[in-house]
């Protein structure tokens, strides 16, 4: 995906972050390991929960009424992570999008708002089953981006990260990062992509 900008057409982080080996190489070998039509299958299942819990997040956090045209699935993950919602206030956005001239990438991030009175980046996910800290880098990693693009654009400095996961059991979980944990893999990822401006440099710490 490819954001149209004042500083050109940007790539979506989350398409760039994807096609690094170090995330695309998992994927390939689930999908070797459950086959092509089974993987396209859960895909196109994952993507279309996703979406629609994205949405209902989305008319909820707008103070709008939710209308009774979603599935089962997407309405119960959304029911069972109301709770961590209603933290949520003092939105400065709703799937608003971003870019960076100095990061070379642009996206869409999902919320921009006080999280247990604590402003955040926060992303709203869902998920098959329960996910361990080190299997989801990847969403800490587009989240420090977003907040970066939002520094860039806005001069707000954002550095709590929160991703609030909804999962198919009935559970919830909530990961919240500082953004300066990040930003040293950020950049060698993005160093890695070739879209890291040469001055965006890796900070060395002596």
């Amino acid at each position: 995906r490819v954001y149209p900008t004042p500083d050109g057409d940007l790539p979506s982080i989350t398409s760039v972050l994807g096609s690094l080996p170090r995330f695309k190489t998992g994927i390939d070998n689930w999908r070797q390991r459950i086959g092509k039509q089974a993987a396209d299958f859960e895909s196109k299942r994952c993507l279309n929960r996703g979406t629609q819990y994205h949405k209902i997040c989305e008319l909820h956090l707008s103070n709008k009424i939710i209308p009774d045209n979603f599935d089962a699935l997407p309405m119960k993950l959304f029911n069972n992570t109301k709770e961590q919602l209603e933290k949520i206030n003092l939105i400065h956005g709703l799937e608003k999008s971003l870019w960076s001239k100095e990061l070379g990438v642009a996206g869409t991030t999902d919320c921009i708002g006080n999280f247990s009175n604590t402003l955040s980046i926060i992303d709203f996910k869902t998920s098959t089953r329960l996910k361990q800290k080190s299997w989801i880098t990847k969403y800490f990693l587009q989240e420090c981006a977003y907040s970066l693009m939002y520094k860039e654009r806005t001069g707000i400095d954002i550095t709590n990260l929160v991703t609030i996961l909804a999962i198919e059991d009935g559970s919830t979980q909530v990961f919240i990062e500082n953004r300066d944990d990040w930003i040293d893999e950020l950049h060698d990822c993005l160093n890695e992509a070739g879209t890291l401006m040469p001055r965006c440099t890796t900070r060395t710490v002596i």
